[in-house]
């Protein structure tokens, strides 16, 4: 799972949790995914250690100027901005961006979305 849509601070945002899983020194989101992200109007990205119940801020406007390894975009965890840690709720629908890109560049819209089951 790449992350959930939420509105953060009255901002749309993509939020991350790392559960239960030891967080890498740098973050990375799909090229596409950032694109997307930033067409829909979201501005940061929130990346959550629920093991550590810390959390960081990072700009997907600089995330799409970092270099582009293997289609991917890093960000390093020391470069990113603190933030506090939240909990969200669980996600109610799943949106996959790969399809969402096609469709933004082909002027169509996706069919109903899939719910998620708990």
């Amino acid at each position: 799972m790449l992350g959930k849509l939420l509105e953060l601070d009255g901002r749309l945002a993509l939020a991350t949790a790392y559960r239960w899983r030891v967080l890498p020194e740098a973050v990375s989101l799909p090229d596409v995914a950032i694109r997307v992200l930033l067409r829909l109007g979201a501005r940061d990205w929130v990346v959550r250690d629920d093991l550590r119940h810390r959390a960081w801020l990072v700009g997907l406007r600089q995330l799409i100027q970092a270099p582009l390894k293997g289609g991917e975009r890093y960000a390093r965890l020391a470069d990113a901005d603190p933030a506090p840690w939240r909990w969200w709720p669980f996600a109610q629908q799943v949106v996959d961006l790969l399809e969402l890109a096609e469709a933004l560049e082909e002027g169509r819209q996706l069919p109903l979305l899939e719910e998620v089951r708990p």
